[in-house]
């Protein structure tokens, strides 16, 4: 049992290092599509429940508007199914 717990918890955490933080995506996003520095980019990354991270986050539409005219388009993770 104490090996099966232990490959568990391995997994576990193995899994939570590869997922990305959704502020860096969104930032990343921001970077790249709407061609703000870094610094900009991090300022209208806005938190909580109706902010810029988590729109993007859900894509609960293909654009989200993160402000300074900037929309960035987001791709919803069950949308690209094999492949």
């Amino acid at each position: 049992m104490g090996l099966r717990h232990l490959a568990l918890v391995a997994c576990c955490i193995s899994s939570s290092l590869a997922l990305a933080d959704p502020k860096e995506d969104l930032v990343k996003a921001v970077v790249d599509q709407c061609k703000l520095p870094k610094e900009k980019a991090e300022s209208l990354a806005t938190p909580g429940r109706t902010g810029t991270i988590v729109q993007f986050t859900l894509c609960i539409s293909s654009t989200v508007d993160v402000g300074e005219g900037c929309k960035v388009t987001c791709k919803k993770q069950g949308s690209n199914i094999g492949g």
